[in-house]
């Protein structure tokens, strides 16, 4: 996500994620590898519009709300809000957890946000830092 000046909500990413799809134009009838060309373009096309059906149908709402909070994070931190920036981080670990099926895990964040504040910022922290750094290692293994 580009840094909106703003709070954004899921909505916004899956919006963002569309207008960053790569426009698909079918090949000219008229060019010399119209039938060379013609299979690959209804591959990207179809990619395209699975990706479409996924986003309208809902199945990456929750990836979109896990984008939606981490900038919120950002958004938040930039303008020193940390009591904010906590209670999202919370929410991302929570959210997190649930989606590897961790429910031991958020149990002990919950228990946790109970009984001593210091150690659940201290463990959200260290959390955020392990994710940002793989999310590093994954863009720079990630082939172009």
């Amino acid at each position: 996500m580009p840094n909106a000046y703003r709070e954004i909500g899921p909505d916004d990413v899956k919006r963002y994620w569309v207008g960053q799809l790569a426009k698909v134009h079918p090949p000219s009838p008229s060019s010399p590898g119209y039938a060379y060309d013609m299979p690959h373009y209804r591959q990207r096309l179809e990619a395209r519009n699975c990706l479409l059906e996924k986003l309208r149908g809902g199945l990456l709402d929750e990836r979109a709300a896990c984008e939606a909070l981490r900038h919120n994070i950002r958004h938040y931190r930039n303008r020193g809000n940390q009591e904010k920036v906590e209670e999202l981080e919370l929410e991302l670990l929570r959210r997190e957890a649930v989606k590897r099926g961790d429910l031991g895990a958020v149990v002990k964040l919950e228990e946790l946000k109970r009984e001593n504040r210091d150690e659940l910022e201290e463990i959200i922290r260290r959390q955020c830092m392990t994710i940002e750094m793989l999310k590093r290692e994954l863009e720079r293994t990630r082939p172009r």
